[in-house]
């Protein structure tokens, strides 16, 4: 198992973090998108990882309801295929300049 041998086969594509689980990775994503899909159902105050919400969360007097299940998998899935186009939109502008 990758998590406990130390080996971290999943990197970052835009800062090259690794991780042991695509599921870290996919959740460090939402950084790097600027979206904040966690809200709080009382003030309305958004974050980009659930954590940070569960933390708010706390400084509110009074029992919770439980967090909804929030499906990430859309928003790290749009903005990797738009960062990859954007690399390869690049690198093609490089190779027409260098050719010129």
């Amino acid at each position: 198992m990758a998590v406990h041998t130390g080996c971290k086969p999943h990197s970052c594509l835009i800062c090259n973090k690794p991780f042991a689980r695509r599921s870290q990775l996919r959740q460090h994503l939402l950084i790097h998108t600027g979206k904040r899909p966690f809200v709080c159902d009382i003030c309305g105050k958004a974050f980009t990882q659930k954590p940070g919400l569960i933390c708010h969360r706390k400084t509110h007097p009074g029992p919770h309801p439980p967090l909804p299940v929030m499906p990430i998998a859309d928003i790290v899935k749009e903005f990797t295929e738009g960062y990859v186009q954007e690399i390869n939109a690049r690198e093609n502008e490089e190779r027409i300049e260098e050719e010129a």
